[in-house]
């Protein structure tokens, strides 16, 4: 099946204009084995990446699609995961 990303992507020129030269965008892109993306991270120039948090992201994506569970705030490997049900948005 052919994907149309366009959306999923900054332009260029959005990168380029920047207000103060030499400074940089931090982002990260997890993509899955399907070639899908799945999370996208964009912080400002004043914020670094906390690395501890997107590897409990992938954790949970990878969790997630081994078990069709999601994966509720705060959660780290070996907790158990949720039932995604529309019913129970707000109440969890």
């Amino acid at each position: 099946m052919e994907r149309d990303n366009r959306s999923e992507a900054l332009s260029v020129e959005q990168l380029d204009h920047c207000p103060l030269p030499g400074s940089a965008f931090r982002a990260t892109v997890i993509v899955d084995p399907d070639g899908m993306i799945v999370a996208k991270l964009i912080y400002p120039r004043e914020v670094g990446r906390n690395t501890h948090e997107i590897v409990r992201l992938i954790q949970g994506l990878q969790f997630s699609r081994q078990t069709s569970l999601g994966v509720p705030a705060n959660w780290v490997p070996g907790m158990p995961g949720i039932q995604r049900r529309t019913e129970d948005i707000g109440r969890i």
